[in-house]
């Protein structure tokens, strides 16, 4: 081309091109380029939002590769590279950057989230256990143990390996098996994978607590009521915002209550049925028109008239697609605060909404439904990430666009993919969803029940040493307490405790069922014994224990001789004496004392291993 010239750039202008062409777990390899007869040039790295040539940072002072330069960092965190040229003159060219890099670690397993069940999920015989895995590190994944446990109203532990393929950055589905759920409940869920030579354990574990699954039908939690009772109370178990229909027929009648528990008369109790009120229901915006928001979201007051749950939303679109949905409220009118984000509460962001254009409305529910409160006006904002959604213009702020018995709706603004914006006024284009939906038609019969188990407090306790253990034979009981003669409490059916001497001490217990309690105190012993004597005591039976009067001693000699027995009651007097002459091996004899009174007593038998002990109770 006669007239043009051809320009050099002059070396040292700045180097440019810069890239991290590969990542490897410790570092990254970098290329980058430079004009001119460059040959020499530094790099500088630290955490982000260092100055480089500050002294800060982490040198490279002589680099000669800009090709491919290995660049070694710690693994599983992200840096900022600036690179600069050695100029030929002398001196240095101007820092360029940053390149921000995260540098992959080696073995990362993590438990993103539990798939199934969700909250308020419907019962099912056959629920499944799923949950989701990702692979953070750069190697793959081949052999993961992955753990889930259940406790709460359903209790059940899981355990499998994954022995798939699991690449760098890659997420799957594990199945971990089924929940019998029909009755639903509140559960806690920990779920846990365990990598080997895992490198961040950080994110092993997620915890999820008082996880709420609906029963498929109403669950019956209590219909018992006591003795000399004037009412029952017939309790359902209850979860938010869902409510229940008591009918007086099986299949058609009348709705007599509605509620989580209801309070009858004993005389003659009627049997109900019991079904899930359905009250879903719908509120649409009278607002028409066609122009559709900038990427922006739709913000509109609701005045609440009956207590509710909003439970998700209808959105028309002005754009095709997927995109997240996020819910925001505030307890108020929108009104002044219009471009606050402190003002409002992000609810829920609800995922891979798909909109459908401006002549569909499309439905997404809220994971957690929004209680709304009879007498206040709340304000809503639904923003989605991306895509755009139509609204209407000509409705002043605050006017109404659609009411009904529950709730009203009035025109608010819309931005344009901002906070600080605010188009106003803007009228919501869709629908408000609320109420509850049921699980399933079925009425659950509940039929006052006479709770006539009278609880009978008892315990039985062996001594070793100055420790007694004590078990609960209440019978009916639900729960006991204990008292250790004054020295200390207990609670449970399964206790011990330490007395401070060989004596005897009153124990009492306190058995308690639902229509009341029963107390019973006994003496009983506690004797300090070496191990040896312990051996010897165990050779010692009495059976049956407790009986009528009538039992057996059986003891095992490992001396030849006689045999002294002696029973006496807990103030230590003498009840019966049984001299035994020339015993060698089994001693076996059944005593009758059936004439003597209830209650416990102690047996002593002497024999040439040494003296032994046993509680025998009589009880008639």
């Amino acid at each position: 081309d006669p007239g043009a010239y051809e320009f050099t750039p002059a070396p040292c202008t700045g180097a440019f091109d810069l890239t991290a062409d590969s990542l490897y777990p410790g570092g990254a390899i970098l290329s980058w380029q430079s004009f001119g007869a460059v040959n020499e040039w530094q790099i500088e790295w630290d955490t982000c939002g260092f100055v480089p040539g500050s002294g800060i940072g982490n040198l490279d002072s002589v680099v000669t590769n800009n090709t491919s330069y290995s660049l070694a960092m710690p693994m599983g965190q992200c840096f900022c590279v600036f690179v600069r040229e050695k100029c030929p003159t002398g001196g240095y060219g101007v820092w360029t950057g940053p390149l921000n890099i995260c540098v992959p670690i080696e073995y990362d397993a993590q438990l993103v989230s539990l798939v199934s069940p969700e909250y308020f999920d419907c019962g099912d015989s056959l629920m499944e256990v799923k949950v989701e895995i990702r692979n953070n590190g750069f190697f793959p994944i081949t052999s993961l143990p992955i753990t889930v446990v259940i406790t709460g109203d359903i209790n059940q532990t899981f355990t499998t390996t994954y022995t798939g393929n699991l690449q760098e950055t890659e997420v799957d589905t594990i199945t971990m098996g089924v929940i019998n759920a029909y009755w639903g409940g509140y559960i806690n869920v920990v779920s846990s994978v365990s990598l080997v030579n895992d490198q961040f354990t950080g994110n092993d574990t997620l915890s999820v607590d008082s996880l709420a699954i609906l029963p498929f039908q109403p669950r019956v939690l209590s219909n018992q009521y006591c003795p000399n009772d004037d009412s029952a109370t017939l309790r359902l178990m209850p979860f938010p915002n869902i409510l229940f229909n008591w009918f007086d027929a099986p299949v058609g009648g009348n709705i007599v209550h509605v509620g989580d528990e209801l309070t009858v008369s004993t005389i003659t109790p009627p049997t109900y049925y019991v079904a899930f009120n359905d009250l879903m229901d719908s509120l649409q915006s009278t607002a028409v028109g066609n122009t559709q928001t900038s990427n922006g979201g739709s913000m509109f007051d609701l005045v609440i008239f009956n207590t509710l749950s909003v439970t998700g939303f209808s959105l028309v679109g002005a754009s095709t697609g997927l995109t997240d949905v996020q819910v925001y409220y505030k307890l108020g009118s929108l009104q002044g605060h219009q471009t606050n984000p402190a003002s409002w509460i992000l609810h829920e962001t609800v995922p891979s909404v798909n909109l459908q254009g401006s002549s569909t409305f499309v439905r997404f529910n809220l994971t957690n439904p929004i209680p709304m409160i009879a007498g206040q006006t709340y304000g809503v904002y639904i923003q989605p990430v991306t895509g755009n959604l139509m609204y209407a213009s000509g409705d002043p702020l605050g006017s109404s666009l659609g009411s009904n018995s529950d709730l009203e709706i009035l025109a608010g603004i819309t931005k344009a993919g901002s906070w600080t914006s605010s188009l106003s006024p803007r009228s919501f284009r869709g629908r408000v969803h609320y109420g509850s939906e049921s699980c399933s038609d079925i009425r659950t019969p509940v039929t006052p029940v006479l709770n006539s188990d009278t609880v009978v407090a008892d315990f039985t306790w062996t001594t070793v040493s100055h420790t007694v253990n004590f078990a609960n034979t209440s019978v009916n009981a639900d729960s006991v307490v204990w008292d250790f003669a004054g020295l200390g409490s207990a609670t449970g059916d399964s206790v011990s405790f330490q007395f401070p001497q060989t004596d005897s001490f009153e124990v009492c217990m306190i058995a308690y069922n639902s229509c009341g309690s029963d107390t019973i105190c006994q003496m009983v012993w506690a004797e300090n014994i070496s191990v040896v004597e312990f051996e010897i005591q165990s050779r010692l039976s009495v059976y049956p224990n407790p009986n009528s009067g009538r039992f057996v001693i059986d003891y095992q000699m490992e001396l030849a001789g006689d045999i002294r027995i002696d029973i006496v009651d807990l103030s230590g007097k003498l009840i019966m004496r049984d001299d035994v002459r020339g015993v060698q091996g089994m001693f076996q004899k059944q005593y009758d004392f059936g004439h003597i009174a209830n209650g416990s007593y102690m047996i002593r038998l002497h024999s040439p291993d040494g003296i032994v002990t046993r509680r025998v109770v009589i009880t008639k």
